[in-house]
């Protein structure tokens, strides 16, 4: 049986969360341009690359393993209204959320089964400032755009330019950096 296909045959309920987690670490190194990708059944449905090794950091992997524990950190995997319910002043949330389209073409925002839009972008937008006025110290990322910006205007955000590497794009001449925000709350 391959490592692929044991979300499909439900195989993968058998795996420990360890297993599940060697398992996606390895189906990105082995995807084609590092992408992790799902269909309608949360299944991995990117193609294999044309790798002639892959690389696993396991030294890394460990060190970050090690870090994690010893630090008492929680990294969630849920609707991000459920994962935020129990922060606390002192806290530090951090949302990667869908980004705005930056053009007409790029309209991919079907992360969910609703989608994620203007509406959903500007009930995030809310719930940054509510956990801003407990004290939690929130991150969000973004495309660069001048919607991004009207979005965020409030003075309790703090905008920051950068620009990101991207590998992934059907047009090889599209790859490169791109213009991205990084907005806190502190």
């Amino acid at each position: 049986m391959s490592i692929r296909s044991v979300d499909r045959t439900g195989e993968i309920l058998r795996y420990s969360n360890v297993q599940r987690a060697a398992r996606f670490i390895y189906l990105n190194k082995a995807g084609y341009n590092g992408l992790w990708r799902v269909n309608s059944k949360g299944q991995n449905n990117v193609p294999y690359g044309s790798h002639k090794k892959i690389n696993v950091p396991e030294k890394v992997i460990i060190q970050d393993s090690k870090y994690l524990k010893e630090n008492n950190v929680k990294i969630l995997n849920q609707n991000y209204t459920e994962a935020i319910t129990s922060a606390k002043e002192g806290d530090f949330v951090y949302f990667d959320p869908p980004y705005i389209p930056v053009n007409q073409t790029a309209n991919f925002t079907n992360y969910t089964p609703n989608g994620f839009g203007l509406v959903q972008q500007k009930i995030l937008r809310d719930t940054a400032l509510q956990l801003a006025s407990k004290g939690v110290n929130v991150m969000l990322s973004n495309a660069d755009l001048p919607l991004t910006a009207k979005l965020y205007s409030n003075p309790e955000f703090k905008i920051h330019h950068v620009q990101a590497k991207r590998s992934i794009n059907s047009n090889g001449t599209k790859r490169g950096k791109v213009g991205e925000v990084i907005i806190t709350t502190y």
